[in-house]
C-alpha cells in the first residue's frame, strides 16, 4: 500500500517501475556518465604526468570536443536512419575501447602523448553519435505523459554522476580501467534492452511521421532537418537565443568566475569549488521539482525562470559583502534556472518534433546552441582582463536578460503548452 502510494505520487518512481526498458537505459547511462567523470580526472593527470604542460592538456580536451562538433550533424542523420539502440551500443563500445587502450598502454608503461591525442579523437568521434540517438531514443521507451519525469531522472543522474565521478576519478586516478568498465556496463544494458513494439507518440508526431526512414543522401537529410528547424518559429528562436546567451551568460561563468571569486569576493579555490557545487545543486533541485510536478504553459514559465537566472548574473556582478553565503545562494538560483529551462526544452523537443526527424533536430539544436561558445570563451576572458570580472558579470547578465526577454515577446514560445 505504501509502495503504491509513493509510486502514484512521485512520477519519477512510476517511470522506473513501469518502464523496464527505460530503467535499463537509465541505469546503463548513469554508470556510463560516472565513467566520464572518472576519465576526465584520470586523463588530465596522465597528460600532466607525461608533459607537465597546460597547453598539452588543452590540446587533448580539444581533441575530444572538436570531432564531437564536426560529426554532430552526421550523428543526427544516423539517429534518424539507423536503429538508435545500435548507435548507442556502438558509441559505448567505441568509448570503452579508447579508454581501455589508454589504460593498457599506461599499465605497460608505453603511454605517450600522441597516444592520448589520437585516442581522444576516437573518443570524441564515438561520443558525437551518442547524444542525438540518446535523446531521440527516449520517446520510444516511455509514454508521452511520462517524458518530463523521465528527462528529470536523466538530468538528475547526469548531475549526480558529474559530482561523484570526478571524486571516484581522484581515488582511482592511476588507471582508466574504471572508466572503460563503466562504458562496458552501459553497453551490456543496451544489449539486453528491448524497446516496446509501439512507441506512445503525441498527436503532433502522429500526424507528421513519414511512413519510412529517410531515403535521400546525408546532405538531403541535413537539409530536411534544417528546413524543419527554420520552419518552426519557437524552435529556431530558442536555438538563436541560446547561441548568444552562451556568450553573454555561460562564457562569464567559465572564463571570469575564478577571477570574480579572487578579486571581488576575496576567496580562493575553496570558495570557487563551493560555487561550482552550488550550481550543480541548483540544477538538481530543478530536476527533482520537475520530476514531481507538471508545468502548464511551459514556454512562458521556462523563459520567465530563465530570466530570473540571468538576473543572478547581474547580482553576482554587484560587489556583495566578502562572505560566501549570498554568493552561494545566487549561484544555486542560477543553476536552478538553467536546469529548469534545459529540462523543459528537451521535453518539448521530444513531444513536438516528429519522431523520424528528432535525431537531426536534436543535433541541430545542440550544434546551433554551442557553435559560438568556443569563440566566446577567449573573447570574454580577454575582456575580463581589461574591464574586470564584476563588470563582465554585470553587463553579461543585463545582455542575457534582454535576450531572454526577446524570447518572451515571441507568441509561439508563449503559446507552448
Amino acid at each position: 500500500m505504501i509502495g503504491t502510494t509513493i509510486e502514484e505520487r512521485v512520477p519519477m518512481f512510476k517511470v522506473l517501475r513501469r518502464q523496464k526498458s527505460f530503467t535499463l537505459l537509465f541505469t546503463g547511462q548513469f554508470v556510463s556518465a560516472m565513467g566520464d567523470g572518472v576519465c576526465k580526472v584520470a586523463l588530465a593527470w596522465s597528460v600532466l604526468q607525461l608533459t607537465g604542460s597546460a597547453l598539452a592538456l588543452g590540446a587533448v580536451f580539444a581533441a575530444t570536443l572538436i570531432p564531437t562538433l564536426i560529426f554532430m550533424l552526421l550523428g543526427g542523420v544516423a539517429a534518424d536512419r539507423l536503429p538508435r539502440r545500435l548507435i548507442l551500443l556502438s558509441s559505448d563500445a567505441g568509448r570503452a575501447i579508447a579508454v581501455a587502450l589508454i589504460a593498457a598502454l599506461a599499465a605497460l608503461h608505453m603511454l605517450q602523448f600522441w597516444h592520448l591525442l589520437a585516442l581522444s579523437l576516437l573518443f570524441g568521434i564515438a561520443d558525437s553519435f551518442f547524444s542525438p540517438a540518446y535523446q531521440a531514443f527516449i520517446p520510444q521507451l516511455v509514454e508521452v505523459s511520462q517524458l518530463q519525469p523521465a528527462n528529470s531522472l536523466i538530468q538528475f543522474g547526469f548531475q549526480l554522476s558529474h559530482m561523484v565521478g570526478p571524486a571516484l576519478g581522484a581515488i582511482i586516478v592511476a588507471t582508466m580501467s574504471g572508466g572503460a568498465g563503466a562504458f562496458a556496463f552501459s553497453a551490456g544494458c543496451l544489449v539486453v534492452l528491448r524497446p516496446p513494439q509501439q512507441a506512445a507518440l503525441s498527436s503532433a508526431q502522429e500526424q507528421d511521421i513519414p511512413s519510412s526512414k529517410p531515403r535521400g543522401g546525408i546532405l538531403a537529410d541535413v537539409r530536411e532537418g534544417l528546413r524543419y528547424v527554420t520552419g518552426t518559429k519557437w524552435l529556431w528562436v530558442i536555438i538563436l537565443i541560446a547561441a548568444f546567451t552562451n556568450i553573454t551568460y555561460s562564457a562569464p561563468f567559465a572564463s571570469a568566475l575564478p577571477k570574480l571569486v579572487q578579486d571581488v569576493y576575496g576567496g580562493g579555490p575553496a570558495l570557487f569549488g563551493l560555487l561550482v557545487a552550488a550550481d550543480a545543486l541548483g540544477s538538481l533541485i530543478a530536476t527533482i521539482l520537475l520530476g514531481f510536478v507538471h508545468i502548464r504553459r511551459r514556454g512562458l514559465v521556462a523563459y520567465s525562470v530563465l530570466l530570473l537566472c540571468c538576473l543572478s548574473l547581474v547580482i553576482l556582478g554587484i560587489p556583495l559583502p566578502p562572505v560566501s553565503e549570498p554568493t552561494v545562494a545566487t549561484i544555486v538560483c542560477a543553476g536552478f534556472g538553467l536546469g529548469f529551462f534545459s529540462l523543459i526544452e528537451m521535453t518539448l523537443l521530444q513531444e513536438l518534433v516528429p519522431e523520424q526527424r528528432l535525431g537531426r533536430v536534436v543535433s541541430l539544436d545542440m550544434l546551433g546552441s554551442y557553435v559560438l561558445l568556443p569563440f566566446g570563451l577567449p573573447i570574454i576572458g580577454g575582456v575580463t582582463d581589461i574591464v574586470g570580472s564584476a563588470t563582465v558579470f554585470l553587463i553579461g547578465g543585463l545582455l542575457s536578460m534582454a535576450l531572454v526577454a526577446s524570447g518572451l515577446c515571441v507568441r509561439d514560445i508563449r503559446k507552448l503548452a
